[in-house]
């Protein structure tokens, strides 16, 4: 028991040692100091775009999770940054809200605003027959 005590407390200080020994210092070099804010790329909440609405069988998005055609999602030309945040769509005046899950294949998003639409989806605005439909959609958040 003694024993087990003393090589705790020698492991202990042989840490905080250790741990001064080596001061970590903040790496400037690394650091974007020369790159100034834009809001170039920023969608602010409540912007408003128009485009096509296509649909597209679901699966494993890019955002990570496993989909299904019930899901109320879509796909744009770069989710990255964007993943879950949610739209307001609008067409033939019926509004859903849908969440950012996937992206388009390379090319089919390449209009300014087309978005895919999970089958669930697009069939709460019209058939998948349709093919597509020009809509509305707001950022939600």
């Amino acid at each position: 028991m003694v024993g087990t005590l003393c090589l705790t407390l020698a492991a202990l200080a042989f840490g905080l040692v250790s741990a001064t020994q080596h001061p970590h210092k903040l790496r400037n070099d690394k650091r974007h100091h020369s790159r100034t804010l834009s809001s170039d790329n920023v969608v602010k909440r409540g912007d408003t775009f128009s485009g096509r609405a296509t649909w597209f069988n679901v699966g494993l998005g890019a955002c990570g999770q496993f989909n299904v055609p019930s899901d109320y999602q879509y796909g744009d030309g770069y989710p990255g940054p964007n993943c879950f945040r949610s739209i307001t769509i609008e067409y033939n005046g019926q509004q859903e809200v849908a969440t950012i899950m996937d992206e388009c294949p390379q090319g089919s998003c390449d209009e300014s605003g087309q978005l895919d639409l999970s089958t669930g989806l697009f069939t709460a605005f019209a058939g998948l027959d349709v093919g597509q439909f020009d809509m509305t959609y707001v950022n939600s958040n």
